[in-house]
């Protein structure tokens, strides 16, 4: 789509793993013609799917550290053993 800004969230129902195609148009007038091509019951579908869906937990884990003042963010990241490619 032209003009359109467009996300991909990757989703599981089950078995099914599928990507939840999210679609952000930056004109008005795209956001009428959109408007006029999709219903309420399209919509409503989606979002019935959308509620049968079941959320996995999932952990983010941070490292915690602190910078010393003659010390960067790089110098860090090597002496954790993180390759760096600049390139």
């Amino acid at each position: 789509m032209h003009n359109c800004e467009i996300w991909e969230v990757p989703l599981e129902a089950g078995q099914l793993q599928f990507n939840l195609c999210l679609i952000r148009p930056r004109f008005i007038g795209e956001i009428v013609r959109l408007k006029s091509q999709i219903s309420g019951e399209d919509l409503k579908d989606i979002l019935d799917e959308l509620l049968k869906t079941e959320s996995k937990q999932h952990k983010i884990l941070l490292p915690v550290f602190s910078l010393i003042a003659e010390e960067n963010m790089c110098n860090v990241w090597m002496k954790s053993g993180i390759v760096i490619d600049f390139a």
